[in-house]
């Protein structure tokens, strides 16, 4: 019947058609009103009212991870310092990241939230439902990693810079973690301490493009934590470890 309608409708304004003509529209008389596709990311950041609500798939360069994510049009934008040119992407509760996302191409498919002004400078958030990482990396990182491996028998609390900025991190027996910096190359000193806080030693370590074994596909350092002392891991070594940035 919808075919009929169709059909009678177009001849009588004079557009020549056929049945695929006929099928396509059908289908998409039958596509629900709240679902938009805007494969252009600067289309909804131009107007978020408009998407409002709205089902979208947007495609661009992912920044960040776990529960932070920013999504740039591309990796221009992604390491631009100025205007903040991107929409915020805001996972569900049960969400779980099975691989990196940062510095990647995606598509994203999620609901806008055209009424949320986050203190990042977002014009709009993005309820996200689904994801698919189309790349690797698309840029230098603007950020160095520190990797440690506790190739110990039980855990320890890593504590580095000075107070009171100090950033601690508890590493379980024959685990890895990690510090990101914005900072590429300097020096640091690491404490190594029992999972309650007892002191155990520390080191100084040098991070970054110029020290030792620096893996710049990655931008990160590896340490391996063991027989009290911290040691410089190679790159290919770390590998083994399935640490992936």
């Amino acid at each position: 019947m919808l075919e009929v309608n169709l059909y009678r409708k177009f001849q009588v304004s004079g557009i020549p058609i056929n049945k695929w003509m006929i099928l396509a529209l059908a289908l998409a008389a039958l596509v629900p009103a709240n679902q938009l596709r805007a494969e252009d990311l600067e289309s909804v950041l131009r107007a978020p009212a408009r998407y409002h609500h709205k089902r979208v798939t947007l495609t661009g360069v992912l920044v960040g991870g776990g529960s932070f994510l920013e999504l740039f049009k591309n990796a221009s934008d992604a390491k631009g310092d100025g205007e903040r040119k991107s929409a915020r992407v805001v996972p569900p509760d049960n969400w779980q990241q099975r691989e990196p996302y940062d510095m990647r191409r995606a598509r994203v498919v999620g609901i806008v939230d055209a009424n949320v002004r986050d203190r990042w400078g977002n014009s709009f958030e993005l309820k996200l439902e689904k994801l698919v990482v189309l790349s690797g990396p698309v840029m230098p990182w603007q950020d160095s990693d520190m990797v440690f491996y506790n190739d110990t028998e039980a855990a320890v609390l890593l504590r580095v810079g000075v107070p009171p900025t100090q950033t601690e991190l508890l590493i379980p027996p024959k685990k890895y973690d990690g510090f990101l910096s914005l900072e590429l190359q300097y020096s640091i000193l690491v404490q190594v301490m029992t999972a309650n806080g007892k002191p155990i030693f520390e080191d100084k370590i040098n991070v970054g493009p110029k020290a030792p074994d620096y893996d710049a596909k990655n931008g990160a350092s590896y340490f391996r934590i063991k027989d009290k002392k911290i040691e410089r891991v190679s790159p290919a070594t770390a590998a083994n470890w399935g640490w992936k940035r």
